[in-house]
């Protein structure tokens, strides 16, 4: 099962049931990105896996191999604040990287200028170009910003 931590508990049901005989199954999934609570997801189930069946093997897959020391720094700083979560340290042997600048807009359109403004002083600044920049968003709404 992929992204046990975003299961149901339908799911943990059907999970429980086709796994019960033979107590042999597979589990993928990380507490920390457990992000669906709103659907249904219940982390308990990847938290409490271990008690659910013997003899369980774990394997924990704690090198990052993508973000800067900076990035998984700050996430295992916040991550360490879960009340209930796995034993884990997440590490990368990647760069410090660039330093973390958080900003707090009030609005939608406040975050807008903010983004414009601070790839226009870059590209004035750094001679840089629109192609190096990206710009991530989780709904299409915050892109009209």
């Amino acid at each position: 099962v992929d992204e046990y931590q975003d299961t149901n508990h339908s799911q943990y049901l059907i999970v429980r049931a086709l796994s019960d005989k033979f107590q042999n199954i597979c589990v993928v999934g990380d507490d920390a990105q457990s992000i669906y609570a709103f659907r249904g997801a219940n982390i308990n189930n990847i938290l409490n896996f271990q008690k659910d069946y013997d003899d369980v093997k774990v394997f924990r897959l704690e090198q990052n191999y993508r973000s800067t020391k900076n990035i998984v720094n700050a996430a295992n700083s916040v991550i360490d604040k879960n009340q209930t979560k796995l034993d884990k340290v997440v590490w990368t042997a990647n760069d410090d990287g660039g330093k973390i600048v958080v900003h707090r807009s009030l609005t939608d359109a406040d975050e807008g200028r903010y983004v414009a403004s601070t790839i226009f002083d870059n590209k004035m600044n750094h001679q840089l170009q629109n192609s190096d920049f990206a710009i991530l968003y989780r709904t299409n709404a915050q892109s009209r910003s």
